[in-house]
Order: C-alpha cells, then structure tokens, then sequence
C-alpha cells in the first residue's frame, strides 16, 4: 500500500499494487475499486493525493523507477482512470494553491518541482519548472558533523554504554525530578525548610 485517503469515518481509499480499493476499518476488508485498466506486471502506486472536487490523483512507477516508467493519473466518480502527465518515473508529491487555480507535482527522479494551471474539470496546462532541486555535490563540513559523525558518535556511545537494570532507571529519574523539582522551589524563594522533605 502507498496511499490511504480517508474516504468516511469507516473507510480509506487505499492505492497499492493492482489499483485502487476500499478498505472497511470495522472489518479489515477490502474492495477493489478500479484496476485502472493496467497490468500490473512490474507496476504499482506510489504516491496521490485528492483535489477540491473529489477526484484522485495517483502516480504509478516501476518497480525499478526507471525513467518514464509510470504515469499520473486522475480517477473521477466513473472509476476510470485518465493520465494527465505522461512518462513519468516516481510520483511523490501533490498539492494545490490555496485558490485552486495551479497544481505542484514532484517527480522524484526528475529532481523538478512542476506547476501547472488547473481548471475544475481537471484538465492541466501551461507546465512550468518552478523549484530544481540540486543534484549531488562534495559534502560540506556540517553535512558530515550533522549526519553521518552524528550517527557513528551516537552508535558508539549505545555501544559503550550497558543498559541499566531497570531499578537504577528507575532511582536515577526519581533522583532527577526531586532535584528539579527542590531547585523549581528555591527559586520561587520558597525557605529551605519547605523542601526538606524531598531530601530525604
């Protein structure tokens, strides 16, 4: 499964390998709603979402997310299923402007954020590269202390580290909250005698 969309309070719309079904939360049981007229050999659904009017939108890749692999679709109330953007790799992100009038699609691999005017019957046009994402390039000092070191010092502490009996935890944060807790007190000026008690 790639994409569950709340359908009612008892159902998702869920896309996966062989289309689109309907999947009952009471019962754990699922319809199958439209194959999409596909074969799904070596295709499945990756990423969708649904616009103002109902409809979803659903990308399929290959399994290997070779280039023009995969297609966009739209599926209407009819339960059959258009593309709209062609001979593409791996869908992984839709949205809409706040006025509805341009949808933003992302092709993974194509490293391209696209737009598009957006009409109600759902017809798209004018598309526009509007954010190209960088590709790679040598690795910056704070990449590598943010990441990959980040990584290795936190293993290696796990590793040097025995977990503690479960008692020692336990005493260990009874400790520190009677110490925050003392120190919260003293510096509303509460009078040392007043947290004596949590001494003990």
């Amino acid at each position: 499964m790639s994409l569950a969309l709340p359908e009612d309070r008892h159902h998702l719309i869920i896309a996966h390998h062989g289309g689109i079904s309907r999947l009952s939360l009471e019962h754990g049981t699922t319809t199958l709603l439209t194959d999409m007229g596909l074969k799904w050999n070596d295709l499945r659904c990756n990423d969708g979402a649904a616009d103002a009017q109902g409809r979803l939108w659903i990308g399929t890749t290959a399994f290997d997310h070779r280039a023009c692999g995969g297609d966009l679709y739209v599926i209407g109330p009819d339960l059959k299923a258009h593309v709209r953007y062609p001979a593409v790799a791996c869908s992984n992100g839709m949205a809409w402007s706040p006025g509805g009038n341009a949808m933003y699609y992302t092709d993974s691999l194509a490293r391209n954020i696209v737009a598009f005017d957006f009409e109600d019957d759902g017809t798209i046009t004018g598309e526009r590269i509007v954010i190209t994402i960088p590709g790679t390039r040598p690795p910056r000092r704070h990449d590598l202390r943010r990441g990959r070191h980040a990584v290795d010092r936190f293993m290696g502490r796990l590793r040097r580290r025995p977990l503690e009996p479960r008692h020692r935890r336990t005493d260990r944060i009874r400790r520190s909250a009677r110490t925050e807790r003392n120190g919260l007190l003293l510096r509303r000026g509460w009078p040392r005698s007043a947290t004596h008690h949590y001494r003990r």
